[in-house]
């Protein structure tokens, strides 16, 4: 059983936060993916500027955050392993 500092403690949940955000944005582009490669709008007031690279890309990214969500929550929860695949050796021999 691991034993955190408060500081690592804090520190861990603050980057989970950090990580549910960004996860929350790429859902939030993925769903509103619409082919776009790039495009540029600039005004007097802003200017925004968006580039994807494709849904592969997207979907990669959001994969990727998710298990690391998954990890920090298993850290914090210490869970530990999820779950584990044994193999067994078959023995042929005579009674």
């Amino acid at each position: 059983m691991a034993c955190f500092t408060v500081e690592r403690r804090i520190e861990l949940e603050e980057r989970l936060q950090k990580k549910i955000a960004q996860l929350e944005k790429l859902y939030e582009a993925f769903d509103n993916f619409d082919n776009v490669e790039q495009y540029k709008f600039q005004s007097a007031e802003t200017m925004q500027q968006t580039k994807y690279r494709g849904i592969k890309e997207l979907q990669d990214a959001i994969d990727r955050l998710e298990a690391s969500i998954d990890r920090i929550n298993r850290i914090l929860g210490n869970t530990g392993l999820k779950n584990i695949v044994l193999r067994r050796r078959g023995y042929c021999g005579t009674i």
